[in-house]
């Protein structure tokens, strides 16, 4: 293209645009903003799915750090869950236990009662909190705790509270949680059970 054609048409659109004659620039000038705002659209829809294939990403790579993780102390588990109660009974285990040894130290359920089970997921783990409460001897309190401690399957007292009620001598208010812990069956799913079940 010549310098002097440039030049004409550079005087022609001055000129057009001075007459404020825009007709022949309102083509090009949809067109330009057409293909601006698609690339915009592109754009945006390009950056969105990059931002999501880095959160996958990223998440996929914690995830197999957990897994490695968990692989490497899978045979630490696997040892510590032969101390824990069956999965089998893992819906009825512990109740049964708060009542085998109420039985054992010679208690009413009016004098050792315990309140609804409550289960959460930590982990590979299930924990499993009974609130108990109950009107003891002394003598009494540390013969369930030390009943409960010596489990063959793993349970144990926690949030213990011990108040003398006003006027009474010899009895204690008490409450506490016994707590166990069952492993996950999905995690191990050739895993029948604990001790009770060798």
């Amino acid at each position: 293209m010549k310098i002097s054609n440039l030049k004409a048409g550079m005087t022609d659109a001055i000129s057009m645009i001075k007459d404020r004659n825009f007709k022949p620039f309102f083509r090009p000038l949809s067109m330009l903003i057409i293909v601006v705002v698609i690339a915009w659209f592109l754009h945006q829809g390009t950056s969105s799915q990059i931002s999501d294939m880095r959160r996958k990403a990223e998440a996929q790579a914690a995830e197999i750090e957990n897994r490695e993780e968990y692989l490497k102390n899978k045979a630490k588990y696997m040892k510590l869950a032969e101390e824990l109660p069956p999965n089998t009974q893992k819906a009825f285990w512990h109740p049964s236990q708060i009542i085998s040894i109420r039985e054992q130290v010679g208690l009413t359920e009016a004098a050792l009662s315990n309140g609804n089970e409550a289960q959460k997921t930590e982990g590979v783990f299930t924990i499993s909190t009974i609130p108990i409460k109950g009107e003891l001897t002394f003598e009494q309190i540390g013969r369930v705790i030390e009943a409960i401690e010596n489990n063959p399957s793993f349970m144990r007292v926690s949030d213990l509270k011990i108040s003398r009620k006003q006027g009474e001598l010899e009895k204690l208010s008490v409450t506490f949680n016994t707590n166990t812990v069952f492993v996950q069956d999905k995690d191990f799913p050739t895993l029948v059970g604990g001790k009770n079940e060798k």
